[in-house]
């Protein structure tokens, strides 16, 4: 009895370092403790089976402390320095959910290969107030707690000896050793089971459900070890002829002459009447062919502007708002899509390209960007069909060319047709600015001589980018298609040349519930964004930057990320959560069209062609289809799966990361609901169809099929043109 007692310290010690890392978990999986997440429904099986899946990866630690040291004291060391190493990981991964919403997983390591330099000032502060602020600082409790367990063990035990400490010995080694493969074992067994009979088997959100229903710990040894899950594949949706592929997609497939739509039940068709078109205002007589709307920018010049990190809140609010003097200007006169939201994944800026390029969503779990250094996908893109116009293609950025591996995938030199993008001139970014302006980084952009403000950051400025297309727009002597892409504000906000303080700001900066400084420094930004806008079409001395014969289309890639209850306070009220998810979601996107005729008022924009308000739900992969129809720019093969941006026909937008669906409702008005946990909607007297659901998650699954193959798309293009 004596040594059974003389052993119960240790034995207490072990217990807690079990008991204490597997609650350390929950800072993951529970959305009470980790607001920064979008949790599946929490299962009692799940809950059970990530219980065991935690452990065993525990015991299996335990085991190998075991095998480095049979001494009682350095394995009470080893077990603190484990422990300390597993709430770090911890820590990160809270870090990752903080930016992304989501678990990370493996093929999400690509988001690091882009330079980080200019942005990690920001970031550090941004991590040090989630330490201590949002009291991170928890997740270190295992560590802290078994360091004072070890010191007041042995205070009372100064020999720290407990005598034979089990395992110690190869039948004990090996009984530890089978609880370890049992519990794995059984736990992904369970975790299999579990995920293929789910509503939502996508792989971008395996890892938030693993790590729920398989464990923390187990799913990332699995899944840093190669393993991804991956449910989407031809077999597993149960296509295994050509027919049977032609037909999967040509459910989706809209570029036909009718088809149904999913929500209304209504015909729809791949051509566009003026009497189809949603909340029009204004239509010039000499965009339409009769009464067709499609073709209506034939052989005109598009600009198709990436604003980078722009929510449409911003024009909500009205102290917001109230600093957008141009911006407004400009919306009068342009076709608005005031119900429009992002679909971007992990690859978040890069993502929105890749729906606004090629009319397909991310798959949401890796940068496409990235996978075609591997993976040569063969995809259709705006870039291809405007050069088989005989337009010029060009994409200007002012960071370096290796950030999103964007000097790899807009261009190639021996081929335009080898580039992802296929744009048909070379990149123009960082590097080819500093050649034609070699000193612009040190000496900065004058923003404004007479009141000394100057933009410097680590990238080009984008009043700079303003002129740049310009420049670059009269530089051909042919029609054209540029893409710009603004490089502000991005997370974490800094570098903002206007340092001043707005007034109207006070309110949420020093009330009694202040905003976050990362809220702070991204609503500063209005003013510089508004600039950029005024910029792109007046220069600074008056000159007018209108190009002839353009037409202008602006959208959002993502949104702001902004948490931590600000929301609520920017608009004087509590927000319900899935509101909040909504509102981060939605961006800005318009179609400027100017024609011949200045517009009397504070600036003078030439009045637009076309426009009108869409209050139908759009996103990236629909701005594709719009671009495509009202440029007259398809082939005889060319398919899209998105609705017309300017039509009467409802719709949904797919959050490519956290899946997170927002759907047309057909009383008026749109609503959110998440697949990842259909308990979870706004507003409340939502009644979810779930056969639309089956409709919109195997969309999403067909669509990532595509990824499987670097020729898939060009099959199921060819199968379908030959149906």
């Amino acid at each position: 009895m004596s040594k059974i007692i003389r052993k119960q310290p240790f034995v207490v010690f072990v217990v807690l370092f079990f008991i204490l890392n597997i609650i350390n978990t929950y800072f993951l999986t529970v959305q009470q403790l980790n607001k920064y997440i979008a949790p599946f429904k929490h299962e009692v099986l799940g809950e059970i089976n990530a219980f065991f899946g935690n452990l065993s990866i525990l015991i299996l630690l335990y085991l190998l402390i075991s095998l480095i040291s049979k001494d009682a004291k350095m394995r009470m060391k080893l077990i603190i320095i484990a422990s300390l190493l597993l709430n770090l990981f911890v820590f990160l991964l809270g870090i990752f959910n903080l930016f992304y919403g989501t678990a990370f997983s493996r093929e999400a390591l690509t988001i690091f290969y882009n330079p980080a330099g200019g942005i990690a000032k920001g970031m550090f502060t941004q991590l040090m107030y989630e330490l201590f602020l949002y009291y991170r600082i928890l997740v270190f409790l295992p560590t802290i707690v078994l360091s004072i367990a070890y010191f007041v063990i042995k205070k009372k035990n100064q020999t720290l000896d407990f005598g034979v400490i089990y395992p110690n010995g190869l039948k004990s080694y090996f009984i530890v050793f089978l609880s370890f493969g049992v519990m794995f074992g059984g736990s992904l067994f369970g975790f299999d089971r579990l995920y293929t009979r789910s509503t939502l088997p996508v792989q971008s959100v395996t890892s938030t459900y693993a790590i729920q229903n398989f464990g923390v710990y187990p799913f990332y040894l699995v899944n840093l070890l190669g393993s991804d899950f991956d449910k989407t594949t031809i077999n597993q949706l149960d296509i295994e002829t050509n027919e049977a592929l032609r037909d999967a997609y040509q459910a989706y497939n809209k570029n036909v002459s009718a088809y149904v739509n999913a929500l209304d039940g209504k015909l729809y068709g791949n051509k566009v009447h003026v009497n189809d078109v949603n909340g029009l205002t204004y239509i010039d007589p000499s965009l339409l062919d009769g009464t067709l709307v499609s073709g209506a920018f034939k052989g005109k010049n598009v600009v198709l502007v990436h604003l980078e990190t722009i929510n449409h809140f911003l024009l909500e609010i009205p102290e917001t708002n109230e600093r957008f003097k141009f911006l407004n200007a400009l919306l009068e006169e342009s076709y608005v899509f005031s119900n429009y939201y992002t679909t971007v994944g992990m690859g978040v800026s890069a993502d929105a390209e890749v729906s606004v390029l090629t009319g397909l969503y991310p798959n949401g779990f890796s940068t496409l960007h990235w996978d075609y250094n591997t993976v040569k996908y063969d995809l259709d893109t705006l870039p291809a069909l405007f050069n088989l116009k005989h337009y010029e293609s060009l994409a200007i950025h002012g960071d370096y060319g290796r950030f999103y591996n964007r000097n790899k995938v807009y261009y190639n030199s021996e081929d335009v047709n080898l580039s992802l993008m296929k744009f048909n001139n070379p990149y123009y970014d960082l590097e080819a600015f500093l050649v034609d302006y070699p000193n612009i980084l040190e000496t900065g952009y004058v923003v404004d001589e007479e009141n000394n403000i100057v933009h410097k950051s680590p990238w080009i400025s984008d009043l700079m980018l303003a002129e740049t297309i310009y420049e670059k727009g009269n530089a051909f002597n042919k029609p054209f298609m540029l893409f710009p892409i603004t490089m502000m504000p991005h997370t974490p906000f800094e570098y903002n040349p206007f340092t001043y303080t707005i007034d109207a700001y006070d309110k949420w900066i020093n009330g009694s519930t202040p905003i976050s400084s990362l809220t702070t420094k991204y609503i500063n930004y209005v003013d510089y964004i508004d600039l950029f806008l005024h910029r792109m079409f007046i220069a600074e001395d008056g000159t007018n930057r209108t190009l002839d014969n353009t037409v202008y289309v602006f959208y959002s890639d993502h949104g702001s990320g902004i948490k931590n209850g600000d929301l609520d306070i920017l608009f004087g009220r509590e927000l319900e959560k899935m509101e909040e998810r909504k509102i981060l979601q939605q961006g800005l996107a318009f179609i400027y069209a100017p024609g011949s005729e200045i517009k009397d008022g504070d600036y003078p924009i030439y009045k637009g062609l076309l426009t009108g308000n869409q209050t139908f739900v759009r996103s990236h992969v629909d701005l594709y289809r719009t671009i495509v129809d009202l440029f007259d720019i398809a082939q005889n093969d060319t398919i899209y799966f998105g609705a017309h941006g300017l039509s009467k026909e409802p719709t949904f937008a797919l959050d490519n990361r956290i899946l997170d669906i927002i759907i047309d409702d057909l009383k008026g008005g749109s609503y959110i609901i998440s697949s990842r946990n259909l308990d979870h909607y706004y507003p409340n007297d939502v009644v979810l169809d779930e056969e639309l659901l089956k409709h919109i998650v195997r969309f999403k699954r067909l669509n990532d099929v595509i990824y499987t193959d670097a020729k898939m798309f060009q099959k199921i293009k060819l199968v379908l043109s030959n149906s």
